[in-house]
């Protein structure tokens, strides 16, 4: 598992900083559920599928299309 916290997409001229009260929390799973699967769920944290390594440029690149992740963004970020 890997948590993300003070996330910041940075391109020339332009950043996008994800809210500070936002974690990214990545499971490592194969196949089935694993322990912090079972624990987050516990916790009513509904899990969505994202990469940071796309989001950050359709975020930065308006010309790219960023349709795929347009939820996300809504719900991660703010111009920075």
């Amino acid at each position: 598992m890997t948590c993300d916290v003070g996330l910041r997409f940075l391109d020339a001229g332009k950043s996008i900083d994800v809210l500070p009260d936002t974690v990214l929390v990545e499971s490592k799973t194969a196949g089935r559920a694993g322990v912090a699967d079972r624990v987050l769920r516990e916790l009513q944290v509904r899990p969505i599928h994202v990469s940071k390594y796309c989001v950050a440029p359709a975020l930065l690149n308006p010309d790219l299309r960023s349709n795929p992740w347009h939820r996300t963004v809504r719900l991660f970020t703010r111009p920075g």
